[in-house]
């Protein structure tokens, strides 16, 4: 199937969470609110087997290494229980 060996890393859609460990999504450990999800999935698809980001080609690693630019949220996350920003 065409284009399998890019969604293998993503497959299952499950998020796994060890706690003797740190909340994480790039070591697939969890997810902390801070965590830059879009960013580590695009890594996650666009490395190759050989491990070069951008599948080898110069002009997409290039484009990817700046991510989407958003480094961090817009509001305070809270600090109770759900931890999410007030909405706007």
């Amino acid at each position: 199937m065409p284009g399998s060996g890019r969604r293998r890393p993503l497959l299952p859609d499950i998020l796994t969470f060890d706690t003797s460990a740190p909340a994480n999504y790039a070591a697939l450990n969890g997810r902390a609110l801070a965590d830059d999800v879009f960013d580590d999935t695009l890594h996650a698809v666009y490395t190759n087997s050989n491990g070069q980001f951008g599948c080898g080609n110069a002009g997409t690693a290039a484009f990817l290494s700046s991510g989407d630019r958003i480094t961090m949220n817009d509001k305070p996350f809270g600090s109770t229980f759900p931890f999410l920003a007030d909405p706007f």
